[in-house]
């Protein structure tokens, strides 16, 4: 398989294989390998006592989005994009850059 082709089969086991294969941090699955600071343990803990144990709604958790265009200096809420996790938002990058730049990857290979 060259660079720009796209792996076959499930994108976490490529992306854990590449960890694999060459290190790193295996956010893939959700299986870093090191503890998490103290502070995110403890605003964690501090979350399981809340009834917040859903995923957020496709469209992202409005709240969040909010946050966020207030912290960066008020951008529309429809500026950020939200994954639920390092594997998603690389495969809707990568499935978006061949949609618009096919001919492009498929002559760099």
């Amino acid at each position: 398989m060259n660079i720009y082709e796209k792996p076959s089969g499930s994108y976490i086991s490529y992306m854990s294989n590449l960890v694999k294969e060459y290190g790193g941090i295996n956010l893939a699955q959700g299986i870093p390998g090191f503890m998490p600071p103290k502070e995110l343990l403890d605003i964690l803990n501090s979350l399981t006592h809340k009834a917040v144990h859903q995923y957020a709604p496709g469209t992202g958790n409005k709240s969040l989005k909010e946050e966020l265009s207030n912290h960066y200096n008020n951008f529309n809420t429809d500026d950020f994009l939200i994954t639920n996790g390092g594997t998603e938002a690389i495969t809707i990058i990568f499935t978006y850059l061949m949609k618009i730049l096919p001919e492009n990857f498929t002559t760099l290979a």
